[in-house]
């Protein structure tokens, strides 16, 4: 596992990288691949922390992929804050994506319940 620079959570959102990397206190790190390990039943929870060039379209094939294989929470957080000053979150079903309005993320059988500054954190 390598290991990067140490940078700010803003500059780790607003880069890409590929193959996909942690951020683990302040540093950039690997994420190791184990080629021969093959989901075979899925997960509780996915979760997809939207970047500033994510689209809606690819966030929603991804999504899709989630809930075709039967990850029962589907959970999207915008880790920008809104006009309110605000972060947002979403849990997605295949009926849609349904807001955390009060500022909470639920599983859909609700034994997680977690607010989204508590998920944001660095």
């Amino acid at each position: 596992m390598g290991v990067g620079a140490l940078i700010s959570v803003d500059e780790y959102l607003r880069t890409s990288y590929h193959p996909d990397r942690d951020f683990i206190e302040g540093e950039v790190l690997e994420l190791p691949v184990p080629v021969e390990e093959i989901f075979t039943s899925p997960p509780y929870l996915c979760v997809e922390v939207m970047s500033p060039d994510d689209t809606i379209a690819a966030m929603q094939d991804r999504l899709d992929d989630y809930l075709q294989f039967g990850v029962p929470n589907v959970w999207v957080i915008d880790p920008y804050f809104n006009k309110e000053g605000k972060h947002r979150g979403w849990h997605v079903t295949a009926e849609g994506w349904a807001t955390a309005i009060d500022g909470v993320m639920r599983s859909a059988d609700k034994r997680i319940a977690m607010p989204l500054v508590d998920v944001l954190l660095p």
